[in-house]
């Protein structure tokens, strides 16, 4: 025993001999009367003994899936040993670099964000061709086919003119009907680069139908389905009367099945929906429909997702149904809606 004298006065140093929890090495120790007491030999070993108790088990001796030796992983993720990880980095990093072509012999270069095994194309469909018993085969056709999804293909022949920016010559490809990406690979840029010039430029997604305009203000059900009519026939398709098709008028939640579905019919609509007609429904935003047809042996189920706009759609002042033949409803589920603009317009 031995006394320390500080400003304070006199503190008592008693020293002991401690085992670590952890590693259980013998520490040697002294306690200042007032002061913490030393536990654990370093501080590895007090924070592998705490990350132990939140989660047990995880410093423990496991049993390597390459060699099959035990080993003690330093964190809860490792399952090789020390040695087969690196000879599995080792071996992904041989993967990348000056590589032989193994169908014709020629060296080409790779890089980190590729991975290749032969030089050009023909290479690779006369290797596989010849090595159909591989194992390897399938793997091989799946990374290709995933690389070749999502790399963008440029326009075929195309060579940029000198001396032209590549503002104006992505807005004149896009006029003449390329998309985005072959557009941005051919020129070097962004495909959001692009995208955001076509856009300011008045370029959006063309639309293959005039608008299907019909005001909100008509509560009368025959001069509605009268304004779709003329709709149709001035778009050139004449109504023909297939089958007959039922719109549900108001919202209805057709999230559901068609089982929820043929239940509206029969209990709200008071109507028979094994009779094989169209009932069509429409969501609350009015951007999604559904429509179920019995077909003699089951259910027929379709839906459509409008994109721009939404559809127009009877409301509840009209009755439970309105009527329609199939080609009008057709062209209302075909026909695009009035932007903003136009629903302005309509409503001064």
């Amino acid at each position: 025993m031995c006394y320390h004298s500080s400003s304070k006065g006199v503190a008592q140093i008693e020293a002991q001999e401690k085992t670590c929890p952890q590693c259980g090495q013998t520490i040697q120790t002294t306690r200042t009367t007032g002061s913490k007491q030393k536990r654990f030999c370093s501080s590895e070993c007090k924070r592998n003994y705490w990350s132990d108790q939140q989660c047990p088990g995880r410093h423990e001796e496991r049993i390597c899936r390459t060699c099959g030796k035990q080993f003690k992983r330093e964190h809860g993720s490792q399952r090789h040993c020390a040695n087969c990880r690196a000879e599995r980095a080792e071996k992904k990093a041989s993967r990348y670099g000056v590589k032989t072509c193994p169908q014709c012999g020629r060296t080409f270069q790779t890089t980190t964000t590729e991975y290749k095994r032969f030089c050009c194309r023909e290479c690779t469909v006369a290797w596989w061709s010849a090595h159909r018993d591989s194992p390897n085969r399938k793997v091989a056709s799946k990374r290709a086919r995933t690389v070749r999804q999502y790399r963008p293909q440029g326009i075929a022949g195309y060579q940029k003119p000198p001396r032209v920016s590549a503002k104006l010559e992505s807005l004149r490809l896009r006029t003449q009907g390329h998309t985005y990406a072959a557009i941005a690979c051919s020129l070097g840029l962004s495909v959001n680069t692009v995208k955001s010039w076509c856009l300011r430029a008045g370029m959006a997604k063309p639309k293959t139908h005039e608008p299907c305009v019909i005001p909100r203000k008509i509560t009368d059900p025959e001069e509605w389905r009268e304004r779709l009519h003329a709709l149709a026939w001035a778009r050139g398709d004449h109504p023909k009367q297939l089958r007959r098709v039922f719109l549900a008028c108001g919202i209805t939640k057709i999230s559901s099945g068609a089982d929820f579905l043929c239940a509206v019919v029969e209990y709200r609509l008071k109507m028979d929906p094994y009779n094989g007609d169209v009932y069509a429904f429409i969501d609350w935003n009015h951007k999604r429909l559904k429509w179920i047809s019995w077909d003699g042996s089951g259910f027929c189920v379709g839906q459509r997702r409008m994109e721009y706009g939404v559809y127009p759609w009877p409301s509840t002042k009209m009755g439970k149904t309105l009527e329609l033949s199939e080609e009008e409803f057709s062209f209302l589920i075909s026909g695009t809606a009035p932007d903003k603009r136009m629903k302005k317009q309509e409503s001064s």
